[in-house]
Order: C-alpha cells, then sequence, then structure tokens
C-alpha cells in the first residue's frame, strides 16, 4: 500500500469499525449481546450463554479504546502515532482470532457467518499488520 490516502482510510475505516462496535456494546449491551453484528445475524449469543451486561461493557470497552487510538491516528498523522494504534489493534484481533479458531463456532451458526465471523478478524489482523509494515518501511507515506 503505497501513498498517504489510502493508509488513511484504511485506518479511518479500522477505526469506524471498532467505534462502532464499541459504542453499541456500551451504550446497549443486552441488545449488542443479542444481536451483534446486525443485518439478521447473532454471533455473540449464538456461542451460548445469557446476556452478560459486564462482559459486553468490557467487551465494548476494549473495542472503543482501539477505534479511538485508530481515529486519533487519522488525525494526528504522524509515523508513530498510526505505528502505536496498529500495534494496538494487531493485540486485540490476533488473541481474539485465535479464540474462535480454537473454539469452534456455535453449531446454529451457518458456513458464511464462521467465515466472516472468524476470518473477518484474520483479515482485520492481516491489514493491520500490512499497513504497519508498510509504515514503517516507509512505504505509506506518513511524516515523521
Amino acid at each position: 500500500m503505497t501513498g498517504s490516502t489510502p493508509t488513511r482510510v484504511a485506518v479511518g475505516a479500522l477505526g469506524a469499525i471498532n467505534l462502532i462496535t464499541g459504542t453499541w456494546a456500551l451504550v446497549a449491551p443486552r441488545h449488542w449481546f443479542e444481536h451483534y453484528p446486525g443485518f439478521g445475524h447473532h454471533w455473540v449469543v449464538e456461542q451460548g450463554g445469557a446476556a452478560n451486561a459486564h462482559l459486553a461493557a468490557d467487551t465494548g470497552a476494549g473495542f472503543l479504546a482501539v477505534g479511538v487510538a485508530l481515529a486519533l491516528a487519522c488525525i494526528w498523522w504522524r509515523r508513530t502515532v498510526v505505528q502505536l494504534p496498529l500495534v494496538v489493534l494487531i493485540a486485540h484481533t490476533v488473541p481474539h482470532f485465535l479464540h474462535h479458531v480454537t473454539h469452534p463456532p456455535a453449531r446454529s451458526m451457518s458456513l458464511l457467518d464462521e467465515v466472516v465471523g472468524i476470518w473477518g478478524i484474520a483479515a482485520e489482523a492481516a491489514v493491520g499488520t500490512s499497513m504497519l509494515v508498510a509504515v514503517m518501511r516507509g512505504r505509506a507515506i506518513v511524516p515523521d
């Protein structure tokens, strides 16, 4: 990925996804627990267990923190300011992905939900990692 604009748009998109998810889980934890990711899909509740507002709020806080860091990177747009939230994103997504890979999804989930839900997390980690490498190697134009 070269240039500043595509990198900034990608950082912003990842930030928006995390901000939306985190805000939803914090503002309406039960609704988030029962309806995430939306659009007729229910990934969290299908994993089993009763709605847990504390878990939803803690999870939302994590997503929100990652989203805020990525959003600030888009605003301040300096190399170290961009690198740090990308590292945080990777630290957030890799264990999340590994958990889902090592814990089979609920049988009630469709194959499409499994692919999008689990491998979407892997894609987010891969995009974050490739952007971090591009920024560190100077392939993405970000001022020092």
